[in-house]
């Protein structure tokens, strides 16, 4: 498979942009609410609704005739860069980790497990609105 320059170009620049509002966003929460795990629960689940959107649309566009290298432009800037930045399991891992320091096992449990059934419930949420819209337009 050969990756052409601009794939890393398109990679990176989602990857900056998700990041940078991944960073926003922990600032905003920590800012109003003094739970500092917040801002990973919020972009890892707002995050996994981005993707089921995104991921829905992209499949949607493949269906239909088009043009293949703007839907991979599309998923490679979009899923790959920018949600792949601004969710945050590196980020889960280490507050599991602090969790687990202060033998707060059941908070951690709690904390892992809502967030994967949040994250999964959000993706969902996300491919069934995109589907909605395009059967109702």
């Amino acid at each position: 498979m050969l990756v052409s320059f601009n794939s890393f170009i398109l990679v990176g620049l989602g990857g900056a942009l998700g990041a940078m509002s991944r960073y926003g966003l922990t600032v905003i929460s920590n800012y109003y609410n003094a739970i500092t795990i917040t801002g990973t629960i919020l972009s890892n689940t707002i995050g996994c609704f981005l993707m089921g959107v995104i991921f829905q649309y992209i499949l949607n566009l493949s269906l239909e005739p088009t043009n293949n290298i703007l839907i991979e432009q599309n998923r490679l800037l979009f899923t790959v860069g920018f949600c792949g930045s601004f969710t945050t399991l590196s980020a889960l891992i280490l507050e599991m980790h602090k969790f687990r320091e202060v033998e707060e096992y059941f908070q951690a449990f709690i904390y892992l497990f809502g967030t994967l059934l949040a994250a999964f419930l959000c993706f969902y949420l996300g491919v069934m609105l995109v589907d909605y819209l395009i059967k109702n337009r």
